[in-house]
């Protein structure tokens, strides 16, 4: 039986990060369906919602979420300290019975899930160099092949992360990526020969949806006692564009693009969080979109035409609901994901090179995204509108495009789990 440990899971308050992981499980299991995954959590109380999908989670040893950040460090550095200890202790007791194992010993493939966790502009020095020294412990520690991805990696702007990234790179097993100018940037600029790397699909578009009773009850009331069918618009809003004002006035934006939809298409508002309020996890207050969601519905002129959904529903509920929306738009790329993969016409606010590589390129829908590199308020909103336009004049259209587009990327995402397979074959061999 194939035994596979999950090294860095950490995003279990944002369901986009979330679907990114269950996919990784779907997928190995479509190929190894006795696999047996375990999965290291920050918390096991948030996480063990992987269990569903039959994974052990366990409590890691190193990372553990904590309001302050010199609490972190310090779990992070007593939990590597006591593994470096452990494995030279058990190095040391081998001399004497050579059937004497480090738990680690168990394992034949380590996992890093992280989507995009090597990219300093977009995480800064400290954080990305964290992400960078984790991956460092489990090639000192774990001793066992690493798989990375499938990711959007780099670029890596500073001396002692690009030179730590280089060594790092070159000594994992195998390393996924889910768009071209990442594997431009790894092969060109810091020249990474060594381990195998693949283009790979985004492993979120393999989430299973859910139709609950409650998801039911969500959907009847968004909707309405309208004997017409009123079109169902979703919007999935994002807090941290508002956080960094960018683009600009985010909320009114979002309220004044609400408004137009509901003038011109007489249309019903669902409001559709994918992060969560993480006080549940920890004790610090950082808001979920629902809390972004509130502040544009108090801005709009028709707010009963407007309904948010809790913001504690799961994975598979939250891309039912989005599946259900006649047109979407994300403000995230993981929610984007989710609607495309349910063939609804999506507009997107693109605020990085990901965005136009999955959903542009890999979804033939570059059309329908809205760059926010120019933030300028009234320049987004006019184009904003005029996407919106657009996609609901041709929709029919687009769901084929969509339709068509989803066979192939299911089919190319499964491959994430066939080379698992090989890599562990080959390790027996």
């Amino acid at each position: 039986m194939a035994k596979i440990l999950f090294l860095n899971v950490t995003g279990s308050t944002n369901k986009g990060d979330m679907a990114f992981v269950i996919g990784h499980i779907l997928s190995i299991k479509h190929h190894l369906p006795d696999a047996e995954i375990t999965i290291l959590s920050g918390d096991v109380s948030v996480d063990r919602i992987y269990q569903d999908y039959g994974a052990k989670v366990q409590p890691h040893p190193w990372y553990l979420r904590r309001k302050s950040r010199l609490l972190f460090l310090a779990h992070m550095s007593l939990g590597v300290t006591r593994d470096i200890a452990k494995r030279l202790l058990y190095g040391f007791a081998r001399i004497f019975n050579k059937k004497c194992k480090h738990p680690y010993d168990r394992y034949d493939l380590v996992v890093d899930p992280h989507a995009d966790g090597f990219n300093e502009p977009y995480y800064g020095f400290g954080e990305t160099l964290y992400f960078l020294l984790f991956l460092y412990f489990a090639r000192l520690i774990i001793r066992k092949p690493i798989i990375i991805g499938p990711a959007s990696l780099g670029p890596l702007t500073s001396r002692v992360n690009r030179r730590l990234g280089k060594f790092l790179f070159n000594r994992v097993a195998t390393i996924t990526l889910r768009e071209k100018a990442s594997l431009e940037y790894l092969t060109k600029d810091l020249m990474i020969d060594k381990p195998e790397i693949y283009l790979i699909d985004n492993q979120a578009f393999l989430l299973e949806c859910s139709f609950s009773e409650r998801i039911k009850g969500i959907l009847k009331e968004a909707r309405g006692d309208s004997p017409d069918k009123k079109p169902l618009i979703g919007i999935t809003p994002n807090r941290g564009m508002a956080e960094y004002n960018r683009p600009q006035d985010y909320p009114l934006l979002m309220a004044n693009v609400v408004d137009y939809i509901i003038d011109n298409l007489d249309a019903r508002i669902l409001f559709i969080p994918q992060t969560s309020d993480i006080t549940r996890v920890i004790n610090a207050r950082i808001a979920s979109d629902n809390t972004i969601s509130s502040e544009i519905c108090s801005k709009i002129h028709n707010r009963q035409a407007a309904t948010i959904v809790p913001d504690d529903i799961a994975p598979e509920e939250w891309k039912a609901v989005i599946g259900s929306c006649d047109l979407f738009i994300g403000c995230r790329l993981h929610c984007s994901i989710m609607s495309t993969s349910m063939s609804v016409p999506t507009v997107t606010l693109a605020y990085g090179r990901k965005v136009f590589a999955l959903i542009g390129g890999m979804m033939g829908q570059e059309d329908t995204i809205v760059g926010i590199n120019n933030p300028d308020y009234t320049h987004v909103l006019s184009e904003l509108k005029a996407k919106i336009d657009y996609v609901w004049a041709n929709r029919d259209k687009i769901r084929e495009e969509l339709d068509d587009k989803n066979k192939e990327v299911n089919q190319r995402a499964l491959t994430y789990g066939e080379l698992v397979k090989e890599l562990i074959g080959d390790r027996k061999r």
